[in-house]
């Protein structure tokens, strides 16, 4: 006989708890049959209700039984519920309430996706309804990294009720370092909107290596403009276009917690970045306005790592062929030390070491500070070329501990960058990334430069030096055209013969005020003075070791976009608008310094 399916379903109903109730418990198992039941229990398809009538797909793992109401950890996410599947069983375990909640319009909830626009308004809606259920005691805590780092952010500024903590990782700001990176654009950015473009996670396609690299191609040859790669690549083109207008950057500028909801804000914070982190510039943009605006008595904490941008939420113990042991690793423990003491009164994390704690490469030990820029003084290195122009590696200048004193004037130096020249480079830090898991370790670029850039080295060191911090470069530079991008770089030359790349910016060169400002356009021919602020970094430099400086123009990389020096809007432009730069350095120049922060 056939049972009907209805009769089925009543079957399975009966066998299975509402979500939220209290588990019963189980019957004694039969003989034979010994052992623990399920861990947790899955509730898989939840609808959460917006105000506008669309729903959000969730997934939601509870403890098995669940004896009592617990605080709930919440992933709001663009990028599937299945994803996260596994930390929120491990949390589950733990006795919280695991809520993976996908954003509007992506994987199985309603609506249509546009990245980040409605997301803070939904979140809202979201952490109330979790906190409304009874599985729920009313807490609610959230954690993940890069896009749900940045709507942590948006959300605690809005003073969501039930949100008691955050754990932001490598959240993106907008007007910093996205949709631009100081301005100069990234097309591995198409990738990131291949990978979320419709409903479902397109990994496939956007690990496509042969097609991304073919399309990157032809947009250094100028073959396409930037603004038309979205058409190019097969994807929706409204949205990539739009986000180049500086009125979607202002929209989307309006999401970033504003002063007076910070020194609002009075949940406990733990954010979280990496040393080679490409959110690393907008996480501690996020960090010191926060920190800038918080009593002295609130749990605002900075942690920094290792890491890149997986690392800060998953654990690893290497990255570009530089090791570490697994203590620094960002294990699922921190997160779970972290939110036992926030919502459950437990013991302050020992991994907390100061209100800013940070690894120290070559000690490889973790250390603690009150505040990012509180170093113990800095070394203070200047670019010079009394004797040799600083071309490349095999000719380059020097870094000197005093400007230069020479009664005759230095030569100037310059470099040659020409948009129609085929890029050199695939790496997004100015490394070998095509070459293996070791672009961090031994660069061809500064070797290779040919006159597209300056190289400056100093003495080897007499001593261990400790340094900890963001390095700073003032250069006081000149071109012949009215725009263009400039990229400093920073290695060191370690004893044993191998080059470490360790701390890198750019900008675009019409943005040199911020981005948040109107663009000024160059006055060819005339010295200006820029600012580059290099990524934050935690290492002891070896005695006998040397520093290396690389000034030069990231349009000689595949990943960054080149700027082809017209003047025009850069997404607009095309090999017909291409005009070669030349940028020199200004001989001698006081103002031009490297500035490291000293640790200890």
């Amino acid at each position: 006989m056939r049972w009907p399916l209805t009769a089925w379903q009543g079957i399975a109903w009966l066998s299975i708890a509402w979500l939220g109730a209290v588990t019963p418990a189980t019957a004694a198992a039969p003989a034979g049959e010994a052992g623990p039941g399920r861990p947790y229990q899955v509730h898989f398809g939840k609808r959460i209700p917006m105000v506008d009538g669309v729903s959000l797909n969730a997934t939601i793992v509870t403890p098995y039984p669940l004896d009592e109401p617990r605080p709930v950890i919440l992933t709001l996410t663009p990028y599937g519920a299945d994803r996260y599947y596994p930390i929120a069983t491990r949390f589950a375990r733990e006795g919280y309430v695991a809520a993976i909640v996908e954003v509007r319009g992506r994987g199985d909830s309603g609506g249509e996706f546009v990245p980040y626009e409605r997301d803070l308004d939904d979140g809202m809606a979201v952490i109330a309804w979790l906190a409304r259920q009874p599985f729920s005691n009313g807490a609610v805590g959230m954690r993940g990294g890069s896009y749900t780092g940045f709507l942590q952010w948006g959300l605690a500024a809005r003073g969501a009720p039930a949100l008691k903590t955050i754990i932001p990782g490598a959240p993106p700001y907008f007007g910093v370092d996205s949709p631009t990176y100081r301005g100069v654009q990234i097309p591995y950015r198409l990738r990131w909107y291949a990978l979320v473009a419709g409903r479902q996670r397109n990994g496939n396609f956007n690990g496509d290596r042969d097609y991304w690299q073919g399309l990157y191609r032809e947009l250094a040859r100028g073959e396409v403009a930037l603004a038309d790669l979205a058409r190019e690549a097969g994807l929706p083109g409204s949205y990539w276009r739009e986000s180049f207008t500086r009125s979607y950057v202002k929209r989307l500028a309006r999401l970033l917690p504003s002063e007076e909801q910070l020194a609002r804000l009075k949940i406990p914070v733990l954010s979280i970045t990496g040393f080679h982190d490409g959110a690393q510039l907008g996480t501690l943009t996020h960090f010191r306005r926060a920190a800038a605006e918080a009593p002295p008595d609130s749990r605002l904490f900075q942690v920094i790592g290792p890491w890149d941008h997986h690392g800060v939420s998953n654990p690893q113990d290497a990255v570009g062929g530089i090791a570490f042991p697994a203590a620094a690793s960002t294990p699922t423990e921190w997160h779970l030390a972290w939110f036992d003491w926030v919502l459950r009164d437990g013991p302050k994390p020992a991994f907390l070491k100061d209100r800013v704690t940070y690894f120290s490469q070559g000690e490889d030990r973790w250390r603690g500070r009150a505040a990012l820029d509180a170093g113990t003084g800095e070394l203070v290195l200047y670019p010079t070329s009394p004797r040799r122009p600083a071309a490349d590696a095999a000719s380059g200048g020097s870094l000197g501990t005093a400007p230069a004193s020479s009664p005759a004037p230095e030569p100037e130096d310059c470099w040659r960058y020409d948009p129609r020249d085929p890029p050199i480079s695939w790496g997004p830090y100015f490394g070998k990334l095509a070459a293996g898991d070791e672009h961090l370790l031994d660069d061809p670029l500064p070797a290779t430069l040919g006159g597209r850039g300056l190289v400056y080295d100093s003495e080897p060191l007499r001593a261990p030096v400790s340094v900890a911090g963001n390095p700073t470069l003032s250069a006081r530079l000149k071109l012949d055209v009215p725009d263009t991008d400039l990229a400093a770089v920073l290695y060191l030359l370690r004893p044993d013969g191998r080059m470490e790349l360790l701390a890198w910016d750019m900008l675009r060169a019409r943005y040199r005020r911020g981005f948040q400002q109107p663009a000024a356009l160059l006055e060819p021919g005339r010295y200006a003075d820029y600012r580059f602020e290099l990524t934050w970094f935690a290492r002891e430099l070896p005695a006998g070791s040397r520093l290396r400086l690389m000034l030069t123009s990231p349009g000689i990389s595949y990943f960054f976009h080149r700027n082809r020096n017209s003047g025009r809007p850069v997404a607009e432009e095309t090999l017909a608008d291409s005009r070669v730069a030349t940028i020199c350095l200004q001989p001698g120049a006081q103002e031009n310094r490297l500035s490291l922060v000293l640790d200890r």
